[in-house]
């Protein structure tokens, strides 16, 4: 799930396989689609996303996991444990649920 402030404006998936390694910086490429905005503080937040790219400006987004892949990564599954990166611009946060 990919959040602007507090306004839920996509969903997406990595489009391959992701490697996290320690202590790094690791590409990651996504595929999904924007979430349709019905309230005026999602439109403006989606717009406001828009304009910024149009000027060459960043904007702050935090991209949310909620799952992991096939079941091949056992200690990742939502019956062990499954952990939420949230990448926002800037910074990094890690934490369990």
């Amino acid at each position: 799930m990919t959040i602007s402030g507090d306004t839920m404006i996509a969903q997406v998936a990595a489009s391959g396989n992701v490697t996290l390694s320690p202590r790094s910086t690791s590409d990651l490429s996504l595929v999904g689609r924007l979430t349709p905005q019905n309230s005026s503080e999602g439109l403006a937040a989606v717009s406001q996303i828009f304009n910024n790219f149009l000027i060459g400006k960043p904007s702050d987004v935090i991209v949310q996991g909620a799952g992991v892949g096939p079941g091949s990564v056992s200690y990742l599954s939502y019956n062990e444990c499954l952990f939420i990166l949230q990448r926002s611009r800037g910074s990094t946060k890690e934490s369990s649920r």
